[in-house]
């Protein structure tokens, strides 16, 4: 697969094709990169409201590891522990 370009317009196109596209019709060859920053649509967020439960989600989690941590024996304890 290779990519060309003409007059603003990206293609991805076999071989072949582009070959013969940039020998006799006037079309470049480009990079990849260039074909994905401007010829793909961006990746937008389509529904902030899941994204912002995502986070909540996270938080919350993250609030239940804390409490866990704070039960949790410090290792000195734990040290004492097995000494017995």
């Amino acid at each position: 697969m290779k990519t060309i370009f003409k007059n603003g317009a990206y293609e991805r196109v076999s071989d072949e094709v582009a070959e013969t596209r940039v020998k006799s019709q006037g079309w470049k060859f480009v990079s990849k990169t260039e074909w994905k920053t401007n010829a793909r649509p961006a990746v937008t967020v389509k529904n902030t409201v899941e994204a912002e439960k995502k986070d909540e989600t996270l938080s919350k989690k993250a609030e239940r590891r804390k409490k866990l941590k704070e039960k949790q024996r410090p290792p000195a304890a734990i040290d004492s522990l097995m000494k017995r």
